[in-house]
């Protein structure tokens, strides 16, 4: 099992994100060598990608992939299952870990300094961070989720919207702006708590169920909602305008995240509902829509300020392998 003092180095199957000749919409194999499957959740400003990968022994650990190609692999001290959940620009990264006993959020420097916390008494899982606002995430106490966020100097706050049965912080910026999903008496709906701690809370028109997924310094929210036969992709800005969108040719969209520009990345399924198929989504509402050569599902997870794109694919086979798709 590996730990988080003890790392290994090694050249994984992709090509450097800097490689020469890569032209517009290049795609690359992001795998270490000899692992089950890898599932890439972050992608910061110098092209670091962040993720969780499965080895021979199905056990889950973390990843670093440097830009010119070179993995790091670390697990928090006692872990038996580590999931690294998302990063940011400067590359800080968050995630949970499973030790004998329940489940801890940590935070990871760039230099590798790994620190565990918890939040609701002895769990909390950490799902997004910025590295001037903190970690968010949520924990469980008396039966119920609140979500949290961590300052950068480790100081915990728990919250809730109003009458809420469920609270799950997904998403952080610069400003401490936070956005996240609560469940009221039924279905879901989306919040945004400010720095002084005012929480407004929103739904699409339409809208039964609906999951935030990110923020961006502006405080431009992304996620999706089904409004009773289908699923859409939604874009809140500010001003608390929200713009509902689709791909084109889509039965079904999920959009996951969104970069300092306001370009949006998710996945949706094609019209005949055979493939799910990546999309990118400009800030002027332009679409750019890919798939992984070969794979009949692509699932992109995270894009940076520059338009890098990372996420995980699917073959024929049940196992998940990472992919960089260049802007």
């Amino acid at each position: 099992m590996f730990r988080c003092l003890c790392l290994w180095l090694f050249f994984g199957l992709a090509t450097s994100i800097n490689a020469a000749g890569a032209k517009d919409g290049t795609i690359v194999i992001v795998d270490p060598d000899g692992v089950v499957g890898a599932l890439p959740t972050g992608v910061d400003g110098a092209g670091d990608i962040f993720g969780t990968f499965y080895g021979a022994d199905f056990v889950s650990h973390g990843f670093v992939r440097s830009a010119v190609g070179t993995f790091t692999f670390f697990d928090p001290p006692g872990s038996i299952e580590t999931h690294t959940a998302a990063a940011d620009e400067n590359g800080m990264l968050a995630g949970y870990y499973l030790d004998r006993e329940a489940d801890h959020g940590f935070v990871r420097k760039p230099d590798g300094t790994l620190t565990t916390f918890d939040a609701c008494g002895p769990n909390a899982l950490a799902l997004a961070i910025d590295s001037r606002a903190g970690a968010v995430g949520y924990c469980q106490a008396q039966g119920m989720s609140h979500a949290f966020i961590r300052g950068k100097h480790g100081k915990v706050k728990i919250f809730d919207p109003p009458e809420s049965m469920g609270t799950f912080a997904a998403a952080v910026n610069h400003s401490k702006f936070v956005a996240g999903n609560y469940q009221p008496d039924s279905g879901s709906s989306g919040f945004v708590r400010d720095a002084e701690g005012k929480i407004t809370v929103f739904d699409p028109p339409n809208s039964i169920f609906t999951a935030v997924n990110g923020i961006n310094d502006a405080g431009t929210i992304v996620g999706w909602y089904l409004d009773g036969s289908n699923r859409h992709g939604f874009v809140r800005g500010s001003d608390g305008e929200i713009t509902s969108f689709d791909p084109p040719h889509s039965s079904a969209t999920w959009a996951v995240a969104i970069n300092a520009k306001g370009a949006i990345t998710g996945y949706y399924y094609d019209a005949q509902m055979s493939h799910v198929r990546g999309f990118i989504r400009s800030a002027k509402g332009r679409f750019k829509l890919f798939d992984v050569p070969g794979a009949n599902q692509t699932y992109p997870q995270a894009i940076n300020a520059k338009g890098f794109v990372t996420g995980y694919y699917y073959l024929t086979t049940a196992d998940p392998h990472g992919f960089l798709r260049y802007p």
